[in-house]
């Protein structure tokens, strides 16, 4: 009866090592696609924000909020009024409602108004690779919807002065 103990012992322990290793095989395995992931969303915003000519928010299905700020203004403990260009997600569902969407900044703390921002959230990620291909689509055309408005009030602007010129010169004449 012994032997037979030690022998389930044994087995016991192999197959617990054996599920750790495939577990930690897994594990490391979906960080790098999570992490590969989170890069392409995230060049895909930057590849935004170096387009757009002012900071822009972007509504999506009532849940998120993407700004993406040319200038984010933030202080450090060495230095005040730091600015960075940066992707902030407001997420109604996530536990903190500001997120950065860059890697590079987690466990540094910026001040948004009186809301504290870190890094990205799970469940706001989670939400973003699930929905991409419908948040990608309301991304697009909320920021050609204000690129278009931006250029029609500077053609606007343009016309009016074309038109005071005219009327100008008609009273010149």
């Amino acid at each position: 009866m012994t032997e037979e103990i030690i022998a389930l012992s044994r087995l016991y322990q192999k197959t617990k090592k054996e599920f750790h290793n495939i577990k930690t095989e897994y594990a490391s395995l979906e960080l790098g696609q999570l992490n590969a992931t989170l890069c392409s969303i995230k060049g895909y915003f930057d590849s935004l924000l170096e387009i757009i000519p002012k900071d822009i928010s972007l509504y999506i299905s009532g849940r998120l909020q993407i700004k993406l700020e040319k200038e984010f203004y933030y202080d450090t403990k060495d230095s005040k009024n730091n600015t960075i260009p940066l992707v902030l997600l407001e997420d109604r569902l996530a536990f903190q409602k500001h997120s950065v969407l860059d890697r590079k900044y987690e466990g540094l703390i910026f001040g948004y108004g009186d809301e504290i921002t870190t890094f990205i959230q799970t469940d706001t990620l989670e939400y973003l690779i699930t929905n991409w291909k419908k948040v990608k689509a309301q991304a697009e055309q909320n920021v050609v919807h204000e690129l278009r408005s931006m250029a029609n009030r500077q053609l606007d602007a343009i016309f009016s002065r074309i038109q005071f010129l005219n009327t100008l010169e008609n009273w010149k004449a």
